[in-house]
């Protein structure tokens, strides 16, 4: 598993919470932001590709293989933004992802809760935080890095 040979040689350097600092002082629309968010969002489709594909399909829109046997459908995550007027709310998606505060967005928690399981990896326990908060930020970057273009109602021609 390449994803898990990554996470331990950051996890050696001490990446992760450089990632989340980064992820954390990034704002959404800035092209300086892009630019520093664009290695993290390589790096989370990985993570995306190992734990949220089942469910939420390849392209984040909720047509994985597991979608079908689930009670309620997956999210489109491709569209997280757009159903919010454009912006992505980092620390509602984190709080989601991470599951351990009782967020339920899903109705019932049928998603498991990866704020439990991403700190596994760590060999020491004080690792397991920033272990986990790291890859919720890579996950939050390549979400962001997949969000479909909402209109600008400004730009719209008059009717």
């Amino acid at each position: 598993m390449l994803a898990l040979a990554r996470r331990k040689e950051w996890m050696a350097l001490g990446a992760y919470p450089l990632l989340l600092a980064i992820s954390l002082l990034a704002t959404s629309g800035s092209s300086r932001a892009e630019q520093k968010l664009a290695p993290m969002a390589g790096a989370g489709r990985e993570e995306f590709t190992t734990y949220c594909t089942p469910c939420h399909g390849l392209s984040g829109i909720g047509d994985g293989v597991a979608a079908p046997a689930l009670k309620k459908p997956p999210a489109d995550l491709t569209r997280i933004a757009a159903r919010r007027g454009g912006r992505f709310p980092d620390d509602e998606v984190a709080a989601i992802i991470d599951g351990r505060s009782g967020v339920m967005a899903h109705g019932t928690r049928d998603m498991p809760i990866w704020g439990e399981r991403f700190g596994d990896d760590a060999t020491d326990p004080d690792e397991r935080e920033p272990l986990t908060q790291g890859r919720v930020a890579l996950l939050i970057a390549y979400l962001k890095s997949i969000q479909v273009d909402v209109p600008d109602p400004k730009s719209a021609p008059p009717q």
